[in-house]
Order: C-alpha cells, then sequence, then structure tokens
C-alpha cells in the first residue's frame, strides 16, 4: 500500500510539473510571437494568405487577454486605424468557442470592384452566450466619385440553437443612402444583372417599431434611379416574412433590354401578396417562398426592324421550392390589331433564367406567320437553346449567346 502512494504521489508530481511546463510554454507563445522573429512569421504567413504586401505599426498579444493591431495595412485591400479582438489567444490555439468582440476604427477597404471603396468605418461587433448579438457601426461608401453613408445598429438574442428570441430585448436600425447595389448583390449572391434595372446605388431605411413575445415588426423603404419600395416585415425566431402587401414600381429604361432589343419607358408595379426567407443559420434562398401579382404599363418592344405594341401586361410571380416562376399575359400587335400573348419564365432562387416561353397566336409577320412559339432553355450562363416554332417556321434547339445577341 505504501509502494502504491508511494508511486501515485511521484505520478502526481510528474502531471504537475507537466502541467506547469505547458502553461508556460503556452504563455510564452505571446512573448515569441511579439518578437523580431515572430512578427516576421505572421507577416509572411499573411501576405501568403492575402498575394499582398502585408504591414503593421504595432500589436499587442496575450495569452488570457484581448489582441490589438495598430496601423494595418494589406496593400489594395484595406488599411486599418486599430483593431481589437476581445478573445484571450489560447482560445485561438486550441479552437474553443469563447465570447469574443471584434472592433475596428477608421477601416477602409478596397473591393473587388476598384469603383467602389469603404471609407472611415467604425464600429464594434459582439458575441456572447445568454447574450444578444450586437452590431454597431458606421461608414462611408465612395463609387463612381459619389459619397455615400451607412449605419447599422443590431441587437438581437441568438440562442443556442441559433434562433431569433423575439421576447428579448432588441435594436434594429439600418440606414443607407448611395449604396452601390452591386455590393449587396455579391453579398446575397444574386445576379449582376439587376443593377441594369433596379439602379446602380440604393437608399435603404430598415427598423423596427412595434414587438412583442412572439415577433418583431420591422419596415423597409427602399429607393434607387428606377426602383421605389415599401413593404412591412414580421422577424419571428428563425425567418423573416411579410406582414402586409408590398408595393414595389419599378421604371423600366430601354438600355435595360440590351443593345439589339429596345423596350420604350414603362412602369411595372409589382405588389407582394407572401414573402418569406429563413435567416438563420444562414439566409437560406431554397427555402425561401412569395407570391406577387405584376402589371406592366402599354409599351412598344423593337427587335431590329420589327416592332411590337404591347397594351397593358398582368401577370403573377410564384417563389418556391428553389423556383421561381413569372407568368403574363397581354395583348400585343406586330402589325395591324391586337392579339393575345402569354410568357412563362422559369428562374432558380437567384434569378438565373433556366427557360423562357413566349406565345402569341395571330400572325406575328408573313415572313414567321400565325401561332408563334419561341423558347429558350438554358445549358450555360448566359447560353440558350433556342427553339422557334410557327406556321411558316421551325427550328429547334439552335445555340444562342445573349451576350452576343443582346
Amino acid at each position: 500500500m505504501k509502494f502504491i502512494n508511494k508511486t501515485t504521489r511521484i505520478f502526481g508530481y510528474i502531471g504537475i510539473f507537466l502541467l506547469v511546463i505547458l502553461v508556460l510554454g503556452l504563455a510564452s507563445l505571446t512573448t515569441v510571437l511579439s518578437s523580431q522573429w515572430g512578427q516576421q512569421l505572421m507577416k509572411d504567413r499573411l501576405e501568403k494568405e492575402f498575394s499582398a504586401e502585408v504591414s503593421w505599426d504595432r500589436t499587442e498579444l496575450h495569452f488570457f487577454g484581448p489582441q490589438q493591431v495598430n496601423g494595418l495595412k494589406i496593400q489594395n485591400l484595406l488599411t486599418v486605424d486599430e483593431m481589437i479582438l476581445d478573445r484571450p489567444l489560447y482560445t485561438l490555439f486550441f479552437g474553443f468557442r469563447e465570447v469574443a468582440s471584434l472592433s475596428v476604427k477608421n477601416l477602409n477597404l478596397q473591393l473587388n470592384d476598384p469603383s467602389i471603396e469603404l471609407q472611415n468605418v467604425n464600429g464594434k461587433i459582439e458575441i456572447q452566450r445568454d447574450a444578444p448579438f450586437i452590431a454597431h457601426f458606421s461608414g462611408q461608401t465612395i463609387f463612381e466619385g459619389q459619397r455615400g453613408e451607412f449605419f447599422a445598429d443590431l441587437s438581437l438574442f441568438i440562442d443556442e440553437k441559433r434562433q431569433i428570441d423575439p421576447s428579448r430585448p432588441h435594436t434594429i436600425n439600418v440606414e443607407a443612402n448611395h449604396f452601390p447595389l452591386s455590393i449587396l448583390v455579391a453579398s446575397f449572391n444574386l445576379d449582376q444583372d439587376l443593377t441594369n434595372w433596379i439602379g446602380r446605388t440604393v437608399d435603404i431605411n430598415f427598423q423596427q417599431h412595434t414587438s412583442d413575445q412572439d415577433e418583431i415588426a420591422c419596415t423597409l423603404t427602399a429607393s434607387s434611379q428606377n426602383l421605389e419600395a415599401h413593404a412591412e416585415f414580421i422577424i419571428d425566431s428563425h425567418s423573416i416574412s411579410l406582414s402586409n402587401e408590398g408595393v414595389i414600381n419599378l421604371t423600366i429604361h430601354p438600355q435595360s433590354i440590351g443593345d439589339g432589343t429596345l423596350l420604350s419607358q414603362t412602369q411595372a408595379t409589382l405588389n407582394l401578396q407572401s414573402f418569406s426567407i429563413p435567416l438563420l443559420p444562414e439566409i437560406n434562398w431554397e427555402n425561401a417562398s412569395a407570391v406577387a401579382d405584376l402589371v406592366i404599363q402599354p409599351a412598344n418592344l423593337q427587335f431590329g426592324e420589327t416592332q411590337l405594341a404591347l397594351k397593358q401586361t398582368v401577370g403573377q410571380f410564384f417563389l418556391s421550392s428553389g423556383q421561381s416562376v413569372l407568368e403574363l399575359n397581354g395583348d400585343a400587335s406586330f402589325q395591324d390589331g391586337f392579339s393575345p400573348w402569354s410568357l412563362s419564365a422559369d428562374f432558380d432562387p437567384l434569378f438565373q433564367v433556366n427557360q423562357i416561353e413566349l406565345k402569341h397566336e395571330a400572325q406575328v409577320s408573313p415572313l414567321i406567320g400565325e401561332n408563334l412559339r419561341l423558347t429558350l432553355t438554358s445549358r450555360a450562363p448566359d447560353t440558350f437553346d433556342l427553339s422557334l416554332n410557327s406556321s411558316n417556321i421551325q427550328m429547334d434547339d439552335a445555340a444562342l449567346s445573349l451576350r452576343d445577341q443582346l
């Protein structure tokens, strides 16, 4: 028994000794990383990661405290006067999911688009256990020589199941003016052509106005060169949905259609009947849903030398189960008198075209004849198979590049 007790004590002493060595060794990492050799090691690693020259004026690393960097510069990407990560260094080495906050002072960011810059960004993001997610920041944008401003003040309680708890105190206030739409398009992985329809910049105001134990009520207004929109939404534990009818008014300009196909300026109004999209654990367009009525005012459409007059067009838009469908009906006249036409378009959730089908029963021209049915089916980005059938023409699966034609 004495031998066992003695052996246990020996192993205990060895364990304590190894633990002390481990703690001292890990604590010394801050000294190593703060040395000239350690700083060069971090610099080489970052330059390899960003494929650009990286420098900073000063760093403060703490094994049990916050990390701070001053005067950080990444060539052709960003500069920041001060950045503080309130997270102990040991949690970064061992991957612990500790609480953290990140604050920046005077961040300037150059995006992939050289015409867009984010300047003077100041703010803080906090993630804490059993506490709200907090994001408070402001800054300026410069786009094609025009200066804009943005501001966000968010405080939402997100539980361990990554669901929003509307019963907790919260704040939602997002405002922006002259904000480059291409940033939002890239952030949500939308079609870049949306900027041709909506406009290059957009003004946004999104804020809460009432709340109860189950949901948060918010109002969204947005405007741009071509767009005026207003809608009221409800945020619950995991999604955002329309609480009342939303209205989107869009001015369509000739250049929105392309160089070879001209549409006279007209107005389109989209009345949202329903809309819902999951927010957590991430924004999920595949599970989004929407129903809307669409009205397009009379317009003239020109295909080369062929002209088409359109009366008021009505239709519906559906988004469900990862598929978007647009159906339009109206009266059109290629030559004399108006006759019915219809269009059906199938998109993916991010508005990439899968198939478009156009039907017109009356005579289009002496060459084409009557009962026109034109179908475009996507087989690659911006590349379609074209089928054109009428009383005089039958053409199936001809390759068409929209970029070349339009």
